[in-house]
């Protein structure tokens, strides 16, 4: 993920300091890992002169730039091509007694001007100066040496020398991370339906230009920055998931789990079906879904396959990450699409499972701080992240708590094969899941749990008389 940190120089002449232009350093850059800005990446440094309408300094492009930068690695460094000449002045670099690493770029003012450095700058446009990579940990900033001085540059005022210093006495910098809109120094999916927003005001009318869309470095919002905004989300990595909290039946939607969930023999293998009740006005368009799937019960199954469902939804991108025990399900909607609004059981993944253990596993939806987002016009911007309004519902794989015989229902002839052999299971599970259904179907041939017990007795009682009987009659 490209980030922008800009320090913007005021540049004024020492003759006359009330006419004179900016000149802008730029520092871009690309996360390692998309929504993480402390996992290190690569940089690129850029240069240009602004325009303040009081003078026509640096209209012959710029004569030199002194960019003092933090946190890269400076053997990684290497200047842009055609930029630099091979005599005393040219581009050189040193790192300071601070730690801080001084790029300094410098024209030999009595040799020829360098060409397309800083000339003829369009408004919003950027020339590369330099570019490396930088560490895991904090990101690059710009930074000052121990004396004080930040960094500087000076422009041409004509084909050759002379040249206008810019003093950094009059700097100040400003802090842009392309394609973020939520200030999170990220990419995430909070920040999709903004820069779509942001894509279309550039694309359709005269809107102010905002850097953090111009995703390229283009000088102007088109469909290629479009196109970079959606591949800065295949380095994204999931967050933190937790188990989804309980519903409370406030929540507008739900997700759910269904499929082949019934008794299964070991070895045997089974399909859970991820679906979704979508809210009214609701599609995930311009956001977009980043759920994890994970089996309670270790042991009993095991995960072989997912995919995300491409009808009817429409996705940007999509990725699923599978392990035996975690299913992690992420789709982008960048590009619109998304799920359609108001209806019932819409599929969004499917899960391939086998059977490994004996037994049951509740199968549980984890989820993160941005787990369901809804870029759409009646939530953006206020209500974009919808993850608390939706109902997470559990599934069982395997027979429930209680279903001894594993027919897939729970009645009196469970309590008939616990009754030979205890060991099948818990005589509380089948107390707490026998339905009043099953009593009402059962009451004519299978008698009740107490009756059961105590016909049970009846019979151990008249077994044992019988016994005594003939050894003593």
């Amino acid at each position: 993920m490209w980030l922008r940190a800009s320090a913007i120089l005021l540049a004024f002449l020492y003759i006359s300091p009330s006419f004179a232009d900016d000149l802008q350093l730029t520092l871009d850059l690309k996360n390692t890992i998309s929504n993480d800005a402390t996992s290190g990446g690569t940089w690129q440094l850029f240069a240009r002169k602004l325009e303040t309408g009081g003078g026509s300094e640096g209209d012959f492009g710029v004569a030199a730039t002194r960019g003092l930068l933090n946190n890269i690695d400076v053997n990684s460094i290497s200047f842009a091509s055609g930029i630099g000449q091979p005599t005393t002045g040219g581009p050189y670099i040193q790192t300071l007694s601070n730690g801080t690493v001084e790029i300094n770029y410098q024209q030999d003012l009595s040799g020829s001007v360098v060409t397309g450095v800083g000339v003829n700058f369009p408004v919003t446009r950027d020339s590369l100066i330099a570019s490396g990579t930088w560490p895991s940990g904090p990101r690059p900033t710009f930074g000052i040496d121990p004396d004080g001085f930040s960094s500087a540059g000076s422009f041409l005022s004509s084909a050759s020398a002379p040249y206008s210093l810019v003093s950094p006495d009059n700097t100040f910098t400003e802090v842009v991370t392309l394609g973020d809109f939520n200030n999170s120094a990220t990419i995430t999916l909070l920040d999709v339906a903004p820069f779509w927003h942001q894509f279309n005001l550039s694309c359709c009318g005269p809107e102010p230009y905002n850097p953090a869309a111009d995703i390229n470095q283009s000088g102007s919002i088109t469909s290629l920055d479009r196109g970079a905004f959606i591949s800065l989300f295949t380095s994204y990595v999931s967050p933190p998931l937790d188990p989804a909290p309980e519903p409370t039946g406030n929540e507008v939607g739900r997700f759910y789990l269904t499929g082949d969930v019934g008794p299964l023999a070991t070895g045997a293998t089974g399909i859970l079906e991820v679906r979704v009740d979508v809210g009214e006005n609701e599609s995930f368009n311009f956001g977009g879904i980043d759920l994890g799937i994970r089996p309670g019960t270790p042991g009993v199954v095991r995960f072989t396959d997912a995919s995300i469902s491409e009808q009817p939804s429409t996705w940007s991108l999509s990725r699923t990450s599978l392990e035996d025990d975690f299913v992690g399900l992420f789709a982008n909607s960048a590009l619109g699409g998304g799920l359609p609004s108001g209806i019932a059981g819409v599929l969004f993944a499917t899960i391939e499972y086998e059977r490994i253990g004996s037994g049951s596993t509740t199968v549980f939806f984890e989820i993160g701080p941005e787990s369901l987002v809804d870029g759409t016009p009646d939530h953006y911007p206020d209500d974009t992240n919808l993850t608390s309004d939706y109902a997470f519902y559990l599934s069982t794989i395997g027979p429930e708590p209680g279903d001894f015989d594993l027919d897939g229902d729970i009645d009196g002839q469970d309590f008939l094969v616990w009754q030979r052999n205890p060991s099948v299971g818990n005589l509380v599970d089948w107390q707490s899941n026998y339905s009043s259904s099953s009593l009402n179907a059962a009451s004519s041939t299978v008698p009740e749990p107490n009756s059961l017990l105590l016909g049970f007795g009846t019979c151990v009682l008249l077994f044992a008389n019988r016994q005594r009987y003939r050894l003593h009659p």
